[in-house]
């Protein structure tokens, strides 16, 4: 594997890493996983499918879309062969994240090893999970678990709507400074909304917030921007103008507010960074090293903060076992994932029967 060549910090972008705002009455506007498999197994949420988080009502609009994204069936070998998909994908630019020798290479690692090995024992599989960022097969689980676990709440959101606050786009050298200001800025926001809300002069903050980073090949640089689903349009508009009161060169359109709807749920918890890069320039791509210092940038970072809503601990368990009705019976057997599917070590016997695409093949050559 090739070493990625570095040529960063060369861009002439404006730094943003100094921007923070004071406000006042004034103003007006994550351990390294051990993978061995225990004898006690905890007991975990079948999540490994969005299709596995069955809807109570048919009204539902986020499990509706769920719905139609995949089969309904719960615990079948179609969901394991997401699984298996979604492993292959990951691990098609994970050994070039490894081969950066970056000071996240550890975690990278347990990435590797994150549902590799599957235990067999009658109709139930074992395995174990990295719960890390980077991995697909963690962040499918995640996603689920965070649609599940904040559904109550946002049924209780009389009037919710989806906000976007972005900045100009910066180099590698000052993303992570520029992340600590909006990080900041946001917090003092926030505070001075509720002080304002104690007031009587303001509805209370009901709302949840994102950050997350995207890169740009055409320039070489990155996008750091907060997705937030927040309750009342005033509360809406209220952030939006005095996050443009303190990003002045921020895009003004580039500021959005809309209705929220379930698509603003599923973009809100999907991911904190799009692996997978498309432009006119390269068409679609993964770049490593720009994934590698995004990665670096968010670590022990907490992307999502609640405000007036109940915090859902979007870490997922690290052991999961789970029973799947359409697979046959056996008693303890072992299979090792080789390529893009698991393998009986005792039969050579796979286990999905998972095939990539030829998309999904061809993705391969275009890691950079």
């Amino acid at each position: 594997m090739t070493k990625i060549q570095q040529n960063r910090g060369k861009s002439k972008l404006k730094n943003h890493s100094d921007f923070t705002v004071n406000f006042n009455t004034n103003f007006s506007p994550e351990n390294s996983t051990n993978f061995t498999l225990k004898k006690d197994l905890k007991k975990a949420p079948y999540l490994d499918t969005l299709a596995q988080l069955q809807p109570q009502n048919d009204n539902n609009l986020v499990y509706k879309r769920l719905q139609n994204e995949q089969t309904a069936e719960l615990s079948t070998i179609k969901s394991l062969e997401k699984r298996a998909k979604s492993k292959y994908v990951t691990n098609a630019y994970l050994y070039k994240l490894i081969d950066l020798d970056s000071s996240l290479k550890k975690s990278y690692w347990n990435t590797f090893h994150c549902s590799s090995v599957l235990i067999q024992n009658q109709k139930k599989i074992t395995s174990t999970f990295c719960n890390n960022r980077w991995c697909i097969t963690c962040n499918r689980i995640r996603t689920a678990k965070l649609i599940n676990g904040y559904k109550p709440e946002f049924e209780q959101l009389d009037n919710p709507y989806f906000v976007t606050l972005t900045i100009p786009n910066v180099n590698d050298v000052d993303l992570v400074n520029t992340i600590d200001a909006m990080l900041l800025n946001f917090r003092k926001l926030t505070n001075y909304i509720g002080k304002r809300s104690r007031l009587g002069k303001m509805d209370k903050l009901l709302a949840i917030r994102k950050l997350e980073v995207t890169y740009n090949d055409v320039n070489d640089s990155y996008h750091p921007h907060f997705h937030i689903i927040v309750n009342g349009k005033e509360n809406a508009e209220y952030i939006r103008k005095q996050w443009l009161s303190i990003y002045t060169d921020a895009r003004i359109w580039a500021q959005d507010i809309r209705k929220a709807d379930i698509n603003s749920m599923i973009e809100l918890f999907k991911y904190t960074t799009k692996i997978i890069t498309k432009s006119k320039k390269q068409g679609i791509s993964i770049h490593v090293h720009a994934l590698d210092i995004i990665f670096i940038a968010l670590r022990k970072r907490r992307t999502f903060q609640t405000y007036g809503i109940r915090m859902v601990n979007e870490d997922i368990d690290e052991l999961q076992s789970q029973e799947y009705e359409d697979i046959e019976e056996y008693d303890s057997v072992i299979y090792e994932y080789v390529g893009h599917d698991w393998y009986n070590t005792e039969t050579g016997e796979e286990l999905t029967g998972y095939v990539p695409s030829e998309f999904e093949q061809e993705l391969k050559n275009n890691i950079k």
